[in-house]
């Protein structure tokens, strides 16, 4: 195994080990990095290992928060421990890349920092003794090599401190952070109020293995956000949602869902949607066909969630439609908890994922969250969980679980998912938990929340 150098870009920071993992598990790569006491707000690099430099490029090349992978060739202080660093290099290191016809060209790049033109042009003529530079040319639109002069500060420092360290690294590979443009959500023709934004839909079918030859299901699939990027990366997708005028198009005659697909070339990998009512799981053909199951449950902020149902003061009525009403038909509903979302889902992932089967989702929590929030499932065991900050006492986690236990519906089919959670976080009673009446945590007084359920 090979050291490398990992630099992120520097935001959602929680997520960078995370992503970085999924990707070592999707190529069958070990997922070897120094990630005790790592704090990508502070500075983003990190050191991992590969095999090859083609085994990093491979778990480079999905990554949306990777910057690129480097082969550092000497660090230090100041650059004359770079320096020095560079000359003491094992014999044949620098040769193997000094090979026919080569161009090359240099970044300077800092973290924590700014720096002038002027002085990055004095950074580049320092290294002008390497040999490898000058049997080379420089080539800044067709580069055999670039190399990177890198100063890491740190976030939070005075841009005058002298910097921790400077490295002078190769590049090996980059990550593809020109898909978080590509994907923006104001570039799509059909859109809502809760369309995820584009990096963390791409992080979702990164944690998912999106790829060719997979099937992904989004139960909650709204305009399309999570199931359009998954199908970007190869994958074929499925979609459900219980308002057929959110996939049928309520706006603009014509635009609808299928519109960001064709935007972006992608109508072959889409099998179609369904309109569906998530807490009747029962309506799914039996048997494990999904390799994954992404979603951003609704949760009470601008949208909350909905199942069908009737209103305690309307049960005793006979309500029938016409039969000239039932094509447009929208059906009664209520409330669906948050609780009882997260449940549902962790139920239909058990039963419908195959072995080895992934399930991400968007957890909505607070800054009350506690570990036990995180339901579980005797079928599906915890990967990853990274939270991310929002505005005010909000928060959210993305969740991945992997199935690891074959369903058996004599063993699982209705199991109290309440008591199994309890045993499985050792605790006589579970306490409430941060996402519970989220909205009412959020923006809203209980009183406020109740009034306003009221009139729905």
């Amino acid at each position: 195994m090979r050291e490398y150098l990992c630099i992120f870009a520097a935001k959602l920071e929680n997520f960078h080990i995370q992503e970085l993992h999924a990707l070592c598990a999707m190529h069958g790569e070990p997922f070897d990095a120094d990630t005790e006491g790592y704090d990508g707000f502070d500075s983003p690099y990190l050191v991992a290992r590969f095999a090859s430099d083609e085994a990093a490029q491979r778990v480079a090349r999905q990554s949306v928060l990777l910057r690129g992978v480097f082969d550092v060739w000497g660090s230090g202080k100041t650059y004359e421990e770079v320096a020095e660093a560079i000359r003491a290099m094992p014999a044949g290191r620098m040769e193997e890349f000094m090979v026919g016809d080569y161009g090359f060209k240099f970044v300077v790049d800092a973290f924590g920092k700014k720096i002038p033109f002027a002085k990055q042009v004095e950074r580049m003529n320092y290294f002008s003794f390497m040999d490898i530079l000058q049997k080379g040319r420089v080539d800044l639109k067709n580069p055999t090599h670039i190399f990177w002069i890198l100063e890491e500060l740190g976030r939070s420092l005075d841009p005058d401190t002298p910097p921790r360290r400077i490295l002078f690294a190769r590049q090996v590979a980059t990550g593809s952070r020109h898909l978080v443009d590509k994907f923006a959500v104001k570039k799509r023709p059909y859109m809502g109020t809760t369309s995820m934004e584009a990096t963390l839909a791409l992080l979702v079918a990164t944690m998912v293995h999106a790829r060719p030859h997979t099937l992904v299901l989004d139960p909650f699939v709204g305009t399309g956000s999570l199931a359009i990027t998954c199908a970007h990366f190869g994958s074929h997708v499925l979609g459900a949602d219980l308002d057929a005028r959110v996939i049928k198009g309520n706006k603009k005659p014509g635009v609808n869902i299928m519109s960001n697909f064709k935007k972006y070339g992608l109508e072959d990998k889409c099998l179609g949607f369904v309109v569906n009512d998530q807490s009747k799981t029962q309506v799914w053909a039996r048997g494990c066909v999904l390799d994954a199951v992404v979603a951003d449950p609704p949760y009470g902020v601008r949208e909350g969630a909905r199942k069908i149902g009737m209103k305690a003061r309307q049960k005793q009525r006979n309500h029938r439609v016409a039969e000239h009403h039932k094509a447009d038909h929208v059906p009664q509903c209520v409330p669906y908890a948050v609780e009882e979302v997260l449940y549902d889902l962790l139920a239909f992932a058990a039963k419908m994922l195959v072995l080895g089967g992934r399930m991400a989702y968007w957890l909505p929590t607070t800054v009350d969250y506690q570990e036990c929030d995180v339901p579980q499932h005797p079928c599906l065991e915890l990967f990853g969980n990274s939270e991310q900050v929002m505005a005010g006492r909000m928060r959210r986690r993305l969740i991945t679980m992997v199935k690891t236990v074959e369903y058996d519906a004599a063993v699982h089919e209705g199991i109290d998912l309440d008591e199994y959670n309890r045993e499985f976080y050792g605790v006589d009673e579970l306490p409430e938990k941060g996402h519970t009446n989220f909205a009412s945590k959020v923006f809203l007084d209980d009183t406020r929340l109740d009034d306003r359920e009221k009139k729905k």
